[in-house]
């Protein structure tokens, strides 16, 4: 069986692999002539902070300072759920990308993600869209008008 700490280690190298392939392929976005930002930017500076954060995640695993659901009480294989269940969201997310937009799949996104990690009632669910829609027409708005990125509208929608 493997420990708990060598699974938070190799949790932690993979997240830092996945950083620098895309970081790599944040790099490789052509930067056309029509915009004054590398479309390349937005993704880069996400990346830096799941960097930041893979970092950190990786030097608190090799201290053993990481304390998991699964320490705390839980047992077995259900501590892999919440992120077996993120992941799904985001492809999701990923995979609705080209045909709604990231206006709409993005808040889509949040909305799912934000009501299955934390309150799922009428409130929570209201506040839930207000700061998924917030946060994804302020992101689209500033890179689109403020910093004149070419974001790809989707097909069925044109945002």
């Amino acid at each position: 069986m493997i420990s708990r700490t060598r699974v938070e280690v190799i949790a932690a190298l993979v997240l830092c692999v996945f950083c620098g392939i895309g970081w790599q392929q944040a790099l490789l976005i052509r930067h056309p002539r029509l915009v004054e930002v590398s479309p390349g930017l937005f993704p880069m500076v996400c990346l830096a902070f799941v960097s930041i954060c893979s970092v950190a995640y990786l030097i608190q695993a090799f201290s053993g300072t990481v304390r998991s659901e699964a320490e705390e009480g839980e047992r077995g294989a259900l501590w892999l759920l919440n992120p077996a269940i993120c992941i799904v969201l985001f492809t999701g997310f990923i995979l609705a990308l080209p045909y709604l937009g990231i206006l709409i799949s993005g808040t889509a996104f949040m909305v799912l993600l934000f009501s299955f990690t934390g309150r799922r009632d009428a409130k929570g669910l209201i506040t839930n869209f207000l700061v998924a829609f917030g946060c994804s027409a302020t992101m689209w708005a500033s890179m689109r008008w403020i910093f004149r990125v070419y974001i790809p509208s989707g097909s069925l929608t044109g945002f």
